[in-house]
């Protein structure tokens, strides 16, 4: 089990690295340039290739969505509306937005509340196993789903980015 000083971490890790993924595609922020996502991460995957900002916007709504999960399992009231994100400033903005909100999150968290049960699911924990990391339905997973959805989904804008 990881403790919340790992968790955190990683979390701040992913924040950079989408924060310059973002930054660094600005140029092709519409084009259609980045792989899809696969099959075996998401049954549902049109196998489209998507723009940068159609990943950024999935992935800042996938921290918002996994905040949710944490939210649960910690007994806390949230709600996160989804920003507009038309221009990769805008998603930069949201990025450093919704990570000010893990951040309140993370305060109430503690190494203890990591085991409390969280509405993960099992598309996320299969998601989680593509990518070699398991992740159980408590807090701990939904804070390792916030970092590794969204490192991953930075490392798909910067590759298609050439950053």
């Amino acid at each position: 089990m990881a403790t919340l000083t790992e968790l955190t971490t990683d979390i701040a890790t992913a924040h950079d690295q989408m924060r310059a993924a973002v930054e660094g595609a600005a140029a092709i922020w519409e084009d259609a340039v980045l792989p899809p996502e696969a099959d075996e991460v998401n049954p549902s995957a049109s196998g489209d290739a998507w723009t940068p900002q159609h990943a950024a916007r999935h992935a800042i709504g996938g921290v918002a969505f996994f905040m949710g999960f944490a939210a649960t399992g910690l007994g806390i009231d949230f709600e996160f509306v989804r920003p507009e994100i038309e221009t990769s400033e805008d998603a930069a903005r949201a990025v450093d937005s919704v990570f000010a909100g893990v951040d309140s999150l993370i305060a109430g968290a503690s190494d203890e509340s990591l085991i409390l049960e969280a509405p993960v699911g099992d598309g996320q924990i299969a998601y989680a196993s593509t990518k070699g990391i398991e992740v159980k339905k408590n807090v701990e997973g939904a804070l390792r789903m916030i970092a590794l959805h969204t490192a991953d989904h930075a490392q798909q804008i910067a590759g298609g980015s050439g950053n």
